[in-house]
């Protein structure tokens, strides 16, 4: 390219000049010589700047992460937490349901076993009462020589008493022979094999 200026230079003194026209001619021909002869110099402080940007993005995003991973451990030792609080909850009602389930069974035990004490001596004085009401009869007979039932005064005092001696009729017929002590004692042994009289009231 052909410089106008390199035919007509112009001169670079001041005094020489005596226009403004020339005067701003001569400027611009000396800016653009300069720049021709110095090209300028790259600016070092830009790409450090940009590298600047890069680099703190990068921090910028490892403490983000940082920070995000921080807040997700605590939310989960939160979480945490209230599960074992909760857990610690429900095993204290189970505690309890349990000591009073516990409770509520010893009590229903005794009662059992009282209701089969008190089985047992009924059982006994089933056997049993029969039997000393027909020795009471036998003895009865040998003193008075004649049956209870069979005796008008006795059967008078049951009437004025309110006592319905057909009932006790039918019992002495369903009554065993009496079989004596002996004999009282063997079947109170088969009824309980394994307790005898006085142990089954101890």
């Amino acid at each position: 390219m052909i410089n106008y200026f390199d035919f007509f230079p112009l001169p670079l003194n001041n005094a020489a000049v005596h226009s403004d026209c020339e005067r701003a001619c001569a400027a611009a021909l000396n800016a653009v010589n300069n720049t021709q002869s110095h090209p300028p110099i790259p600016n070092t402080n830009v790409f450090q700047f940009t590298a600047k940007i890069t680099d703190n993005s990068e921090e910028a995003k490892r403490q983000r992460r940082k920070q995000a991973n921080i807040e997700s451990a605590k939310r989960s030792r939160k979480r945490k937490q209230d599960l074992m609080k909760n857990l610690e909850k429900e095993v204290e009602v189970l505690k309890n349901t349990a000591l009073e389930s516990s409770q509520v069974r010893r009590e229903l035990k005794e009662k059992c076993d009282k209701a089969h004490f008190e089985n047992r001596i009924a059982v006994i004085d089933y056997v049993t009462i029969p039997l000393l009401f027909y020795k009471t009869e036998l003895q009865l007979m040998r003193v008075t020589g004649c049956h209870p039932l069979n005796d008008p005064v006795y059967i008078s005092m049951a009437n004025n008493a309110g006592l319905n001696l057909s009932d006790v009729r039918r019992s002495l017929l369903r009554a065993p022979a009496y079989p004596g002590k002996a004999g009282m004692q063997q079947v109170q042994n088969q009824n309980f094999p394994h307790t005898s009289l006085h142990g089954a009231m101890q």
